[in-house]
Order: C-alpha cells, then sequence, then structure tokens
C-alpha cells in the first residue's frame, strides 16, 4: 500500500499551542491524515465511537480527565484503537503498558517522532487481512480486523463491523471457512471475533454490548477456545486477523 493510504486520527490535547504544533506536524508528515482535535477528556467522551479512529494522541496532564484516566475509559470499548501518550515529563512512562499504548511522546513532539508513529499505524494497517466481499452488487473489501460478528440475518448474511454493518449475499458456512483463527463459529447463525469479545456468560457479550449466542451442542469446546484465546492474549501471543 501506498503512503496515501488515509490514516484516521484523533487529538485530545487541552493546550492549544502543543494542539496546533501536533496538528503541524501531521500536515507536515507526507502521509495522508484525517485529524479531529479535542480540547478536553470530557469533550472526548462526549463524541467518542469506538473503532473510528486508527491511533489518538492523549495529552497526560489534561485537567478534570487526564490522558491516563481517559486511555482507561477507551480500552473499556475499544480495544483495537492505537494510543499515543504526549507529556511534558516521563514519570508516566510505565503507564502506556497498562493500556497497551503505542508510543509515549516528550514534547516538544519531534517530526521524526510524529513520521515513526505513523509509519507504525500504517504497517498495522498494511498488515490487516482483507476478504473481498458483494454488497447491493458492489465489491467491497472488508478487513477482518474491523468484523466483531457475523450472523444470518433473513436470506442474507450481515457483516458487523466497527464502520458499521455491511449485507452480503454469501452463506455464513462459506464465510467461516474465509475467516482467520480468531474467528469462531458459536451458534448456526453467528461467528464471533474473539477480540471484541468483552465477557462470557452464558453467551458471548460484544464490546458494543452485543449478545451472541453459544448454541447448547459443543458449548464447552466453544467456551474451551475463549479460555485458550485468553491465556494466549496474556502471554502476548498474536492472533491471526
Amino acid at each position: 500500500m501506498s503512503m496515501t493510504q488515509l490514516i484516521r486520527i484523533a487529538i485530545c490535547e487541552d493546550n492549544t499551542a502543543d494542539a496546533t504544533h501536533l496538528k503541524q506536524l501531521l500536515a507536515q508528515s507526507g502521509f495522508e491524515t484525517q485529524i479531529e482535535a479535542f480540547t478536553s477528556g470530557e469533550e472526548f467522551i462526549e463524541h467518542m465511537q469506538p473503532f473510528i479512529y486508527d491511533v489518538i494522541f492523549l495529552d497526560i496532564c489534561m485537567k478534570e480527565i487526564n490522558g491516563i484516566t481517559l486511555a482507561e475509559h477507551i480500552r473499556k470499548q475499544d480495544s483495537h484503537t492505537q494510543l499515543v501518550f504526549t507529556t511534558s515529563n516521563n514519570e508516566y512512562a510505565l503507564v502506556g503498558y497498562r493500556v497497551q499504548a503505542l508510543q509515549y511522546l516528550i514534547k516538544p513532539v519531534k517530526s521524526e517522532d510524529i513520521n515513526q508513529v505513523l509509519q507504525q499505524v500504517r504497517k498495522q494497517k498494511e498488515d490487516v487481512r482483507y476478504i473481498p466481499f458483494v454488497s447491493e452488487g458492489k465489491r467491497i473489501d472488508v478487513a477482518c480486523q474491523r468484523i466483531m460478528y457475523i450472523e444470518i440475518y433473513g436470506k442474507n448474511t450481515m457483516i458487523h463491523t466497527t464502520d458499521g454493518p455491511i449485507c452480503v449475499h454469501l452463506s455464513i458456512d462459506v464465510m467461516s471457512q474465509l475467516l482467520p483463527s480468531s474467528f469462531v463459529r458459536t451458534h448456526r447463525s453467528y461467528i464471533v471475533n474473539f477480540n471484541y469479545v468483552k465477557k462470557l456468560e452464558e453467551d458471548f457479550i460484544m464490546e458494543n454490548g452485543a449478545k451472541i449466542y453459544i448454541r447448547k451442542k459443543g458449548a464447552e469446546e466453544i467456551k474451551q477456545k475463549w479460555h485458550d484465546f485468553l491465556i494466549e492474549s496474556t502471554r502476548g501471543d498474536s492472533h491471526d486477523i
């Protein structure tokens, strides 16, 4: 993929000069970016939609809701978007590990810092596996990373992605053969991406609140796959998405 692949960015920074500086560096980076800026943690939460950004730059030392608290709030709903902390000192460096931050940048942020972050984000986007589908007579390439779950919808199949639902004319049986190992058929009507499961009760509860049913026959095997997935995630093993 080329350097012109769009990178969707959010900036949450309460210092106007720092926010302007960051936007200038992003504009001069040579990457195609779409930037949305917020001046406080409260404003970000008010407008927050999970998964719509590729990377979020968070100032740690904001008033009221600081960057650390905001990052923890984001991670409760969004486990995939990259987080980058910016701050004037390095005393919070270890906090980044708790919320799986991509980078920790010391102000004033330098152009090489921004380029390194954007290169990492772009590589992540390039490494994502895409599957072609036909929807409403048009071919669309859907990133597996953005598929939360799939369900039978009448005579069609509905793909629920982080960008919204997509209705396709392809059987769920065929689809299950196209998807990588993080996807599991939990029911005759559902395929779930374990990367978006929030918790397991009697059935799977997704990060967006959806309930995905687990069939009675083979339920223990499905739940064991989920527990194995959690263990691998804790170890830091990568999952094929």
